[in-house]
């Protein structure tokens, strides 16, 4: 009789899944399924934050590189001159053309980078502005070019940087 009055103050016994009998789960009948835990979405971070985390990943890339930069042209990027460097006084590439040398200069410019070239042909200049797209990730429709701030992958980051140079060599 005492059992049937637990059992009665308990509620109506909780029916078992497939999943419950084969793998002899307990059903409680005061606690309903377990929920799955919702992924937090992070916050983008303000363009101007982002723009200083793509400059500080362009830098560490060190990369070097041959490039086509079209119309037969090649151009030889030789790695970063300004490692030790903070990135708020900007990221230097050398670069070369042929016979001739130069540097490539990314300069972070309010909430865009500034994109200069010297040494190789004119002094070619580009302003990039940074928006953010709907994933959250700096992108720049001058160049159709986009990168996650967070971005640890080199090649997605030596992808933005030849999307860069050629579009000064385009301009």
């Amino acid at each position: 009789m005492r059992e049937n009055a637990v059992v009665m103050a308990m509620g109506p016994p909780a029916q078992l899944s497939q999943v419950d009998r084969r793998y002899g789960s307990i059903p409680s009948p005061f606690f309903g399924p377990p929920t799955p835990p919702v992924a937090a979405t992070p916050e983008p971070q303000p363009i101007d934050r982002q723009a200083r985390r793509i400059l500080r990943r362009i830098r560490d890339l060190n990369l070097a590189a041959r490039l086509d930069v079209g119309g037969g042209r090649r151009v030889s990027i030789e790695g970063c001159s300004t490692l030790d460097s903070p990135v708020e006084r900007g990221v230097r590439y050398r670069i070369s053309s042929g016979e001739k040398r130069g540097a490539l200069s990314l300069v972070q410019e309010g909430d865009g980078l500034e994109i200069s070239l010297s040494g190789l042909r004119g002094e070619p200049r580009l302003e990039l502005e940074l928006v953010i797209d709907g994933e959250g990730r700096a992108a720049s429709p001058t160049i159709a070019a986009r990168l996650n701030a967070e971005e640890t992958d080199p090649l997605a980051v030596e992808h933005f940087l030849r999307r860069v140079v050629r579009a000064l060599f385009v301009a």
